[in-house]
């Protein structure tokens, strides 16, 4: 099994999971560098925590972050959907990462 088909069995078996919440999206997301700063605002209300992140504060609250760094960060580092590495629409530059990825089922027969 290569790792296109590994990922998307993952993605179904998450897609399974949050529906038993009633859960419309995931976040994923590191749990070092900047990103840690995310884990504490798991609790946020649902819109809240996502414009956290969309608005990049936790770059902002690291403090090892020089401004240079975080710069970068926020030029390189990318929000994307889940849906779009299958469906081929995502473009990656020779210097971009992915930071954070939505998922919200988008594409998935379950």
């Amino acid at each position: 099994m290569g790792n296109r088909q590994f990922l998307h069995n993952y993605r179904i078996e998450v897609a399974e999971q949050a529906k038993v919440f009633g859960c419309s999206q995931v976040v994923y997301f590191a749990d070092q560098g900047a990103s840690e700063y995310i884990y504490e605002r798991v609790p946020l209300a649902s819109q809240e925590f996502i414009n956290y992140i969309n608005n990049r504060t936790y770059l902002f609250e690291d403090k090892s972050l020089s401004e240079e760094d975080r710069d970068e960060w926020m030029k390189y580092g990318k929000i994307i959907q889940y849906a779009d590495y299958f469906d081929g629409s995502l473009k990656l530059d020779k210097n971009d990462f992915i930071d954070i990825v939505y998922d919200d089922f988008r594409g998935l027969e379950i």
